[in-house]
């Protein structure tokens, strides 16, 4: 009965394996509201006393809403430098340019108050806007909880950043979300297998989060969601989903951007009117192809992100020049006041189309440490080697040809250390595909291999440029030849069973599954995969027992 129920009202599965885990929950749910055993319970959720708390019961039972502030910090710094700064160049001409997020399946709020935050401290440097976010979750005493805004210590098991301390107070452990920032996130019942949205207040929405949500769902209401988040999205607006979630995003329909830290799907409708080019074999690669640590603890992009829409790349060298470029702002001193932006009505407003125009932040005119000055060369004197932040911001400020010359001239000195040339080479790369040169990206790769030819680095790039592109030979020949480098990498087994999957061959890619799993039992839950796109080793484990089980 409780199966039946939840795939079809709340659109969520219960695999055979995990009966046993919710029937535990039950019992212990039984036993607080009162009642013998988890038999009762369902006898009395089932009756008519018992219609209105079914749905949050059975939601808190059969989900697990593990949620703290500032959780993936790597992903909200790339939302703070390079998101936000997009959005902000995208709607400058609005006269009344509001941000709107939302953050579906907030569970107790520690998401949107993070995102608040985030936000509010972004547009002190913006004159002008202002932000709203929505937060839903078909719990409704998750909610309850949420618009409290009262946490304690185990909310807050990352430390806060210095500069967001502002935006709490209280002691001993127990914090409270000020009321200024309260105000701007408004709470809402949404059951998303069954609600009605898009609605006024979920449409046009620039950036919507709903993360360790989607793997609960059964197939077909997940597709369902997914199209209706499609819809409720603005132009231009991001999807963010889990890492272990990514698989299920059709690329057909999602324009898929890597940036160095995250990879987000962004919504864009040129991307449907090609669709049928589309080799469909890329609609399941799994997400093996963006924020790819060369070893544990150590970030590197090993690959580029897809091609901007047509709409961004208009006039691409004055817009290049105009991008805003943010300095990451999660630590080192803040000296501003907490200033509450005018509170936003509870419906949520949409930007109103008139012209306006908003001034944007300038970009740096130097590199890092020089004081915004560019140095000028010595002849007598050979090239410096540019750190991947020099290239960065090279590149950031349109100069996308002397960020290349540059790393060119590294390569060729051949006096870069090994791990600089692989973020010399991860910037170049990402740059140079992202401005649609892919064949200047595979030969800057291949030049930079050359030096390193034991490194696997280079080949897992490559098989992400490959899937990027469509080439799935050329993938499993690049994946094959990193684990003839290191045979225990877990992520290019995980890359070559979809790979396999996604051609038919079940067999081959379960035995590529098995054997990264093999791998990753021996390690720590909480370590880093290395080239995993910024999984756990622990949520690896888990994408590979949901994929052996032939759910995917």
């Amino acid at each position: 009965m409780v199966r039946s129920y939840a795939r079809r009202h709340l659109g969520l599965q219960i695999p055979d394996d995990k009966a046993r885990d919710v029937l535990l929950r039950l019992t212990m749910a039984a036993r607080d509201a009162g009642f013998r055993d988890a038999t009762s319970y369902v006898d009395h959720l089932f009756s008519c006393e018992g219609a209105e708390e079914r749905d949050q019961v059975l939601a808190s039972v059969l989900t697990v809403g593990e949620t703290y502030f500032f959780r993936d910090l790597p992903l909200l710094e790339s939302l703070e430098e390079i998101v936000l700064p997009e959005i902000v160049v995208r709607k400058r001409k609005d006269a009344h340019p509001v941000l709107r997020l939302w953050s579906a399946g907030c569970s107790t709020g520690e998401e949107p108050y993070t995102l608040a935050m985030i936000v509010h401290r972004f547009l002190s440097s913006h004159p002008g806007w202002d932000f709203s976010v929505l937060a839903t979750d078909v719990n409704e005493r998750a909610l309850e909880t949420a618009r409290a805004g009262r946490y304690r210590p185990w909310s807050f098991r990352r430390p806060v950043p210095a500069p967001y301390e502002k935006y709490l107070a209280g002691e001993n452990g127990r914090r409270e979300v000020l009321p200024e920032l309260r105000d701007k996130v408004v709470f809402r019942r949404l059951n998303l297998a069954e609600g009605d949205y898009p609605s006024p207040e979920t449409e046009n929405m620039d950036l919507l989060f709903c993360r360790n949500v989607l793997m609960y769902l059964d197939p077909d209401v997940r597709a369902a969601v997914l199209d209706r988040f499609h819809r409720c999205l603005a132009d231009g607006g991001y999807l963010v989903t889990a890492a272990v979630e990514m698989a299920y995003v059709d690329a057909t329909r999602w324009e898929r951007v890597r940036f160095s830290k995250a990879i987000l799907f962004r919504k864009n409708p040129a991307r449907e009117r090609t669709a049928a080019g589309v080799p469909s074999f890329r609609t399941s690669l799994l997400p093996l192809q963006g924020r790819l640590p060369l070893h544990p603890g150590n970030d590197l992009v090993l690959s580029a992100p897809k091609r901007q829409a047509a709409s961004h790349r208009e006039g691409a060298g004055q817009q290049e020049k105009e991008a805003p470029h943010v300095s990451s702002r999660f630590s080192g001193e803040d000296t501003g006041d907490l200033k509450p932006v005018p509170p936003v009505p509870k419906e949520i407003p949409k930007p109103r189309d008139i012209s306006a125009q908003c001034p944007l932040l300038k970009p740096a005119t130097g590199f890092r440490g020089d004081g915004g000055n560019v140095k000028t060369k010595d002849p007598d004197r050979p090239p410096e080697i540019p750190s991947a932040e020099d290239l960065r911001a090279l590149v950031n400020q349109g100069e996308l040809e002397s960020a290349l010359e540059r790393a060119t001239a590294a390569l060729e000195q051949e006096r870069s250390a090994d791990d600089v040339l692989r973020r010399m080479v991860s910037v170049l790369v990402q740059a140079l595909s992202n401005s649609g040169r892919r064949d200047d990206a595979v030969a800057f790769l291949e030049r930079a291999a050359s030096r390193s030819r034991l490194d696997p680095a280079y080949p897992m790039l490559k098989a992400s440029l490959c899937c990027e592109a469509g080439d799935r030979e050329g993938a499993i020949a690049a994946y094959r030849q990193a684990l003839y480098l290191d045979s225990s990498l877990a992520a290019a087994l995980l890359g070559l069973g979809t790979l396999f999957q996604a051609s038919g061959n079940i067999e081959r890619a379960r035995r590529s599954w098995l054997k990264a799993l093999e791998i990753l039992e021996a390690r720590e839950p909480e370590e880093d995969l290395a080239y995993g796109e910024g999984l756990s080793v622990g949520q690896a484990r888990a994408l590979l027992h949901h994929l052996l089980a032939g759910r995917e």
